[in-house]
């Protein structure tokens, strides 16, 4: 009897240390989906811009002047800046 007992007390120890593990990985994973989901985030408005101003449309705003690609950049890196400010100001990283 004493034996049974000591092999539960042993098995529930491992079951609460398996399960302390598990927590700790899906807590570090939770980190990474958060760290890929704010760069996926900043991504998209910047491959959005990027795609429309790469099309051969001839009547795009900004396309026929000479800085036009230069004014393309500052616009991409003054989102990618305002998403930054403002995930870090939420505390998201």
């Amino acid at each position: 009897m004493r034996v049974s007992d000591s092999i539960d007390n042993y098995r529930e120890a491992i079951g609460g240390t398996f399960d302390a593990y598990m927590s700790a990985i899906s807590n570090n994973m939770n980190e990474v989906m958060k760290t890929l989901s704010i760069i996926a985030t900043i991504a998209l408005p910047l491959g959005i811009i990027s795609g429309i101003f790469g099309t051969n449309f001839d009547l795009l705003p900004g396309q026929h002047i000479h800085y036009g690609f230069w004014l393309m950049i500052l616009l991409m890196m003054t989102f990618m800046g305002v998403m930054l400010y403002y995930f870090k100001r939420r505390g998201w990283f």
